[in-house]
């Protein structure tokens, strides 16, 4: 498991914390994480750079390499293995050798770009200040969605493919579920703790190797006023009096041991088993 910071990534390995920065080669202050399918860790870094490390060293990618997108938010790996990088400028895709660049003269619903998830048939989905946007499967095509199409925001700020083809979708004015159909909307009038949506995760223990068998819903939702979790039916709501370190929610990870990793303003907190266990920054 690894948690970012303003100019560090730290690491933890069998109980113990390593932490890099520029003096072990970390390009810069890191702002998205991914682990793709071969286990190599990407890190989005500020001014047109993402690094890939192995465990060793990091590798650099930046405009030198087509690199366009500034000011990294989030990573996310296709099942071929392309990269999708969400950008404060737009959209790269990168293949491993190449880079290509989205924005609005594309048809992206926003140059902004803070989220970006691929669903269970391969499309693409992209949480921007404008809506939510489909790349379609042959990668020519951007289709758009809004709260006139029934969203709850327009800013979409956090994205979940769920293994049965919906999505969940987290906006700045609550929760939204998508199931290639129509929006089903979520706010605090519904039980969930606050609005303002940062961070998804889907608990690991409702990811069946059978995607067409029934299961029953176990959503994490990280919030700018604490957790929530949603069973399908209610949420319940976890705040620093149940003993989460901090109530800013920025992130969420579930690792394979099914215990869900916080990260939070003030530090990380891990959800184990009923109970909080805390590591402040």
């Amino acid at each position: 498991m690894s948690n970012c910071n303003d100019d560090f990534i730290t690491y933890r390995r069998k109980g113990t914390w390593r932490t890099y920065d520029g003096t072990n080669g970390l390009p810069g202050p890191v702002l998205a994480i991914c682990q793709d399918r071969d286990g190599y860790l990407w890190l989005g870094h500020t001014s047109n750079r993402i690094s890939r490390f192995d465990g060793e060293e990091f590798t650099l990618y930046s405009n030198d390499d087509g690199m366009q997108g500034d000011f990294i938010l989030a990573i996310t790996q296709a099942d071929d293995g392309t990269l999708w990088i969400a950008a404060e400028n737009g959209l790269d895709r990168f293949d491993g050798q190449t880079f290509r660049h989205y924005t609005t003269n594309d048809g992206l619903g926003h140059d902004q770009v803070e989220a970006v998830v691929t669903d269970r048939d391969g499309r693409l989905w992209a949480g921007t200040l404008g809506g939510l946007s489909c790349l379609d499967l042959d990668g020519q095509r951007f289709t758009n969605f809004t709260t006139q199409d029934g969203l709850a925001d327009n800013r979409v700020m956090a994205l979940l493919a769920a293994p049965d083809g919906s999505l969940w979708i987290g906006t700045q004015e609550g929760l939204s579920h998508f199931d290639a159909s129509q929006f089903t909307n979520y706010s605090t009038a519904d039980g969930l703790g606050d609005a303002r949506v940062r961070a998804l995760a889907l608990s690991t223990a409702d990811r069946p190797t059978d995607q067409t068998a029934d299961r029953k819903t176990s959503l994490w939702i990280g919030t700018q006023g604490g957790l929530s979790h949603f069973d399908g039916n209610q949420f319940t709501h976890y705040t620093t009096a149940d003993g989460l370190i901090d109530d800013q929610i920025h992130d969420l990870a579930m690792d394979c041991n099914g215990d869900l990793w916080i990260g939070a303003q003030n530090g990380i907190s891990v959800y184990d088993d009923g109970s909080f266990i805390k590591d402040r920054a």
